[in-house]
């Protein structure tokens, strides 16, 4: 009983660390170093997503309602709005043991996103965040759904007279 109690407030005693970031992830995204916008107006941004070889993700939308889709966001702030992704084609893919064919997404791709600049900002550099959502699998199974963050930074413009 007195070891057993030991241990407990033993483990209470480690620091417990942040369990996503030490989870595998099963591709490299890459967003945009920087992009250049100009108040009021919007531009397409595109993430590269470099999927390890013999690795799948889900598609969006995903193909059965118990497979986790891939979603890409960006956080709201007062300056720079992101609209709707555009996802890129998938791949029909079968799992070992399944006749059924899944849409995936595996090797190079990239997901477009508008971004736009709010009307009235000040020019200046402005950091836009975002996240990754998404669920790997190899030709046998599918593991937990990770998620990616990254970040970009939107160089404002002046806005040009009449605009």
């Amino acid at each position: 009983m007195k070891a057993t109690l030991l241990i407990i407030l033993a483990i209470g005693l480690i620091p417990v660390e942040n369990i996503e970031a030490k989870m595998k992830h099963y591709l490299t995204l890459s967003p945009p170093t920087s992009v250049d916008l100009v108040p009021g107006k919007s531009q397409q941004v595109s993430v590269k997503l470099d999927i390890e070889k013999g690795i799948h993700i889900q598609a969006n939308p995903a193909t059965l309602p118990n497979l986790i889709p891939t979603v890409l966001k960006l956080k709201e702030d007062q300056q720079v709005t992101g609209g709707k992704p555009i996802y890129p084609e998938s791949h029909p893919f079968s799992l070992q043991g399944s006749d059924e064919k899944i849409a995936t997404y595996e090797g190079k791709t990239q997901i477009t996103i508008p971004v736009t600049l709010k009307s009235g900002t000040k020019p200046g550099k402005y950091k836009v965040a975002g996240s990754l959502r998404y669920q790997a699998c190899d030709a046998k199974s599918c593991f937990f759904p990770r998620s990616l963050d990254f970040e970009f930074s939107v160089n404002a413009a002046k806005a040009a007279n009449g605009s």
